[in-house]
């Protein structure tokens, strides 16, 4: 149940609609999502987690995206490189 969870929550954090999410699981329902287990600090309420004051391990992070001017002089570069062909 925990893994259909973890599955659902990367589904989420890329953006699919829960109609494609719950059509996905449908179809895939032996799918396994890789563990990234982190150590959390976290203020805890009854069985409800009120906050998080800290996290051991590292954040994914997301590549950072290229300027607007390196990308035209990649493109450019690519075409020229094209046209000597």
């Amino acid at each position: 149940h925990l893994e259909r969870i973890l599955l659902i929550k990367k589904l989420q954090s890329e953006y699919m609609p829960l109609n494609k999410i719950r059509e996905y699981i449908l179809e895939n329902p032996k799918e396994k999502v890789e563990n990234e287990t982190k150590e959390v600090k976290a203020d805890v309420s009854g069985i409800y987690i009120t906050g998080v004051k800290g996290v051991r391990g590292s954040l994914a992070t997301p590549p950072k995206k290229q300027g607007f001017f390196k990308r035209m002089r990649t493109k450019a570069m690519n075409m020229v490189k094209n046209n000597e062909k």
